[in-house]
Parts: C-alpha cells; structure tokens; sequence
C-alpha cells in the first residue's frame, strides 16, 4: 500500500477509534462495533498498527544517569503537628517503607487510609 492510501486509511481509523472509545457507558466495545458494523479483526489490526506508528514517533528515552544518587520521586512536605488538650499528637500506626515513614491517627478518614495505603504499595 503506498503512503497516501495508509494514511487515508489510517486517519479513517483513528476517526473510528475515537468514536468507539467515546461509545456510550454500559456499551462494550464488542457491542459498539457489531452496532456499527465493523469488523473486530479489522479494529484491532489498527489499532495495534496505530499505537505502534504513535510509539515509533516518541523520542528516545533518555538513559539513566551515571550517577549513583537518585532522585527519590517524594518530597517532604512540612506538616505542622496539631496539639490537643491530651498534649503531642501520638500516632496510632506507624507504616515504614524504605526510608519513608507515616504516621497515623486513629481518626484518619477511611477515605484517606485507602488513599495512603495504594500510594504506599506502589512506592515499594
């Protein structure tokens, strides 16, 4: 196929890819493409070949430093310890990991706990 049929084909794609990911919610993809009479062999031909052609466009990854030291993807950020009339805040649970270390009320929000724990499973 030369270059100006691929690329007429494959901005057609694109247009369908598109179309489909934006399909309604509840809709599964098998559903939109049998409603709308595409064949799934063909989908995912290109969008295989589409994410392929994008993937071959992005530059080199730059390789690592040299270096030993490495940047640690966290920061400190200052909390400012909150006093009570029981005295120092006492944390209920202390979770470690690597040289990082939460402290934790027994009053945190279960929302929160969810929240530090996921970001804590994937720090490790």
């Amino acid at each position: 196929m030369d270059k100006m049929t691929h690329e007429i084909r494959a901005a057609s794609w694109r247009s369908v890819i598109s179309q489909c990911q934006a399909r309604p919610a509840g809709q599964t993809q098998k559903q939109w493409l049998a409603q709308n009479g595409i064949s799934e062999k063909s989908y995912y031909y290109w969008q295989r070949k589409l994410r392929r052609e994008a993937y071959e466009l992005l530059p080199p990854a730059q390789e690592e430093s040299a270096s030993p030291i490495q940047e640690s993807p966290f920061v400190e950020v200052p909390f400012p310890v909150r006093q009570s009339g029981h005295g120092d805040f006492t944390p209920s649970v202390m979770i470690r990991t690597g040289e990082l270390v939460f402290e934790i009320s027994n009053t945190v929000s279960e929302k929160l706990l969810g929240h530090i724990l996921e970001k804590v499973s994937h720090a490790g």
